[in-house]
């Protein structure tokens, strides 16, 4: 899954396109796909899902999670049929949730008892700086939760249905998919 801040995806003529967030442009071939915030969560990053309590600094607020396979699958259609050719697809999920609503879809998932805990943007600051991550890097994240997840991007959008035809699939469809994988498996 991704939460992508409304993660626009447009063909046009022209084989390079501009990509833009909050400013920062970069130019990659035949796509408009900006970057987004990867939440698919391997299953390293999710093996403590057994042992610790996910914390982030973000509060109460809904984002429409979208799942990757969506994003892969339109950036194939628009790069290889030309009717997409200047559409411009606003891509979300199919509905809005927060992290603690998504958190506790996974604990159910996987029949574990999971909470979410909201922490102070300088509380995570310190602990990213205990585990001696690059300044550039901290300053990113605290950006993406504190700015970037801030509620403008909460609204769902059409962007799948129009590009595929279909609704865009849902996080709990997501979570089921991944969680009959093994990959949040119990290990201990």
């Amino acid at each position: 899954m991704v939460a992508s801040p409304r993660c626009q995806i447009r063909n046009a003529d022209s084989r390079t396109r501009n990509t833009s967030l909050s400013g920062n442009t970069r130019s990659i071939a035949s796509a408009n796909i900006p970057p987004a915030i990867r939440l698919s969560c391997s299953s390293s990053a999710m093996s403590c899902l057994s042992a610790c309590i996910p914390a982030l600094p973000v509060g109460h607020i809904a984002e429409p999670f979208i799942d990757a396979e969506d994003i892969a699958e339109i950036a194939v259609e628009a790069l290889t049929k030309p009717e997409h050719s200047g559409q411009l697809y606003e891509l979300t999920g199919p509905r809005a949730l927060t992290f603690a609503e998504a958190i506790d879809e996974i604990a159910r998932a996987t029949n574990r008892e999971i909470r979410f805990a909201a922490v102070p943007p300088e509380a995570y600051r310190q602990a990213l700086e205990q585990e001696e991550l690059p300044a550039q890097l901290i300053d990113l994240v605290l950006y993406l939760f504190t700015t970037v997840l801030d509620g403008r991007n909460t609204p769902v959008a059409d962007g799948v249905q129009r590009a595929l035809g279909r609704p865009a699939r849902g996080f709990s469809d997501y979570v089921r998919r991944t969680a009959a994988t093994g990959a949040w498996a119990n290990e201990g």
